[in-house]
């Protein structure tokens, strides 16, 4: 055997070892990667899953009253794909974008939460009253009517207050339904009025 037949088995040798090392310590990489593979896998159907339940057990109920609040113009709450943002995305009804809330003006961000508000209360299985603070404030005379109307709808089974120092609003309840009573806080006593009287002395204030 000659000096470079010698020398090409030698070199042979190393590079198989190299090949065998290198094998061996892929190894427990692969393994690794597999498990993150499937890991990722996993939890990305366990995330879908989430979603969807989410979408159609909570956020299908909020679907139809902002649809409603909005007549029409917001078809779909839907929530976000990134679980650790909060925020929702909302079909309209030409099914052509997605806003999500940062994108809404904020009319309809609050006409949004409400609606969330009002499906959640509806699934609570004891009819607690319900307390709305001015929720009103920022909606147009369209919109406030369209609230209404759903308030109606959740009076049947529950109790609602609606507390308000704006006379506009009581002129729009006494208009929109004849089923409201109307009572007058004066230094910390409630006392039973009317529409108009109430009307009277927001005016006022």
């Amino acid at each position: 055997m000659n000096d470079e037949t010698y020398q090409e088995i030698i070199h042979d040798l190393k590079a198989q070892k190299k090949i065998e090392q290198g094998r061996q310590n892929i190894k427990p990489l692969a393994k690794k990667y597999a498990q993150k593979r499937a890991a990722s896998f996993i939890l990305d159907k366990v995330q879908r899953r989430f979603i969807n339940k989410v979408q159609s057990e909570m956020l299908a109920p909020a679907s139809d009253i902002l649809a409603n609040l909005t007549q029409g113009e917001y078809q779909e709450i839907m929530p976000h794909n990134n679980l650790n943002k909060v925020d929702f995305k909302l079909k309209t009804e030409d099914d052509l974008r997605a806003e999500t809330i940062v994108d809404l003006s904020r009319g309809t961000y609050e006409q949004l939460f409400l609606a969330v508000r009002m499906s959640r209360i509806a699934e609570i299985e004891t009819n607690l009253p319900v307390v709305l603070d001015d929720s009103l404030v920022n909606f147009d005379l369209f919109h406030q009517q369209q609230v209404i109307i759903e308030l109606e709808k959740s009076a049947q089974n529950q109790q609602i207050f609606i507390l308000t120092c704006h006379p506009q609003l009581i002129e729009l309840l006494q208009e929109q339904s004849n089923k409201v009573q109307y009572w007058q806080l004066e230094e910390g006593h409630f006392n039973l009025t009317t529409a108009d009287e109430l009307i009277d002395h927001l005016s006022l204030v």
